[in-house]
């Protein structure tokens, strides 16, 4: 899900969410996650579908969110 302001390029909120392989354990997981630029907040949580476990969460300010996936290769201008 995405939701953009109009005359804008980048959505203001993105949302992703469900079943995916989780590299480290071989097994497939439960994933959300969120990035709200107007709130500046990154949130992923990974979840066991059988237990319930978090396997893995992240809840932090989106400007602080750095050198993981995409944002390693962003351009210094």
């Amino acid at each position: 899900m995405k939701a953009k302001h109009k005359n804008e390029e980048k959505p203001f909120i993105e949302q992703r969410s469900g079943r995916e392989l989780h590299r480290d354990t071989g097994k497939y997981t439960d994933r959300s996650m969120v990035i709200d630029r107007e709130n500046d907040l990154y949130q992923e949580i990974i979840k066991d579908p059988n237990t319930g476990e978090t396997i893995y969460q992240c809840i932090e300010p989106l400007s602080k969110h750095v050198d993981h996936g995409n944002a390693k290769y962003k351009k210094k201008s």
